[in-house]
Formats: C-alpha cells, structure tokens, sequence
C-alpha cells in the first residue's frame, strides 16, 4: 500500500484507536476541526479493516494503551505497521500516570502523552510529528 499525502481535501489522515465511545466522539470531532481527517477503531481488527478496504496508509496514529478485549495499543501500532511495512508515525495516550523513563524508553511509539490530553498540546504533538 501506498501511504496518500493527504485525502481529497488535503488533510492528514489519521488513525485513531479508542476504545471509549464518548472520549473516542469528543477526540475525533476536535482533530477534524484542526483539519485532520480522522478514522476511528475500538480495536486491531477495525482498523486492519478499514486500511485493508480503503487502501489506506494513515500519516500518524493515535492508541489508546488500553482498548477492548484487552488490547494492548502499543501492539496495535506495531500490527499495523507490520501490516503496512512502514513505520507511521505514533502517539501513545494513556492515564497510567505511573510510566517509568524506563517504559518511555522501550515504547516504540514516538510520544507518550498522558490523558486527559490538551487538545491544543496533541495537536502540536501531531504537527510536529507530521513536518
């Protein structure tokens, strides 16, 4: 798959992995309003889904640590980008306030930001990222 510099209306297409369907609805509304195009999944299957059907390559990810059925979202990013044999950029979100330098350290994911995420911080996070 090739990865598109945008969709037809020049945004970024992100993928969003949540597994809370009111932080999941709030999220997504607030990124498409800072000109991202936004696809969400609660889990691994939907997202391998939605890039398998729509020929997608998103240009960052954001993961939840924790989704359903126990999912791990660090697993998540790295399925995808075993899927898509590319490292998408990612950013890891999570409450678990208690992660060690260490855990920072090994996470495969570029950022690791701490919930409840600033909007504004996130999409800095974002653009960076995407430069």
């Amino acid at each position: 798959m090739q990865q598109t510099d945008v969709d037809s209306d020049n945004k970024p297409q992100l993928l969003y992995l949540e597994d809370d369907p009111v932080l999941s609805e709030t999220m997504t509304a607030l990124l498409e309003m800072s000109d991202f195009n936004v696809f969400h999944a609660n889990n691994t299957e939907k997202a391998v889904a939605h890039i398998n059907k729509n020929h997608l390559v998103p240009h960052l990810i954001l993961a939840d640590k924790r989704l359903l059925y126990g999912e791990c979202g660090i697993e998540s990013v790295t399925t995808i980008r075993n899927l898509l044999s590319t490292e998408v950029p990612a950013i890891l979100l999570t409450g678990d306030s208690d992660i060690s330098n260490e855990d920072q350290k090994k996470t495969p994911l570029q950022r690791i930001l701490l919930k409840p995420v600033d909007i504004d911080k996130l999409i800095r996070e974002i653009q960076q990222l995407l430069a």
